[in-house]
């Protein structure tokens, strides 16, 4: 459809549209709501520009939870398995969450949960520090970078040190 002709949508259609877009967006990997609300927001002014549709984008990202194609828990624990499995620490997973409009109890949940049934803390900062350095620092720079390394990728500082104390043990 062009926008010229987009001007004069009922609300069913708009609504329509809206879900379409929101099964296409879900069906490819989970999102937040927050998130599918900013996606759909934005496709819709770029087809609607004559349209307030943000009551509609409401709707239906309220009828995508209603379907059960939508759910903040089932984000929350594939977006945390996916980050620790590929080496990122607590504190980084809580900041990227909490930018994606999850809030920090479901958060909180969802890592304890999630940390039960995979890798220990102490073996997620191993891996990645291994897949990143593989040789223990010798110098006073070399140890600040593969600290701040793994200070970005949200380990706290007790965790590194609990980290290099290992390393130069083994």
């Amino acid at each position: 459809m062009l926008k010229s002709d987009t001007s004069n949508l009922s609300t069913a259609e708009l609504n329509k549209i809206l879900l379409n877009k929101g099964i296409e967006l879900l069906a490819r990997r989970e999102h937040s709501a927050d998130e599918l609300r900013k996606k759909l927001t934005t496709h819709s002014q770029k087809k609607m520009v004559d349209q307030d549709v943000t009551e509609h984008v409401l709707s239906v990202v309220v009828k995508l939870q209603d379907l059960g194609y939508q759910s903040d828990e089932r984000f929350t624990q594939a977006y945390c398995r996916s980050r620790l499995r590929k080496g990122y620490g607590r504190a980084r997973i809580v900041m990227e969450l909490s930018h994606k409009g999850i809030a920090k109890p479901m958060i909180e949940m969802a890592l304890s949960e999630v940390s039960q049934m995979e890798l220990a803390p102490e073996d997620v900062i191993l891996r990645s520090w291994q897949k990143k350095f593989r040789v223990i620092a010798n110098t006073p720079k070399d140890y600040a970078k593969q600290y701040r390394f793994l200070q970005y990728r949200g380990f706290s500082g007790d965790q590194i040190a609990a980290l290099f104390s290992r390393l130069k043990n083994e």
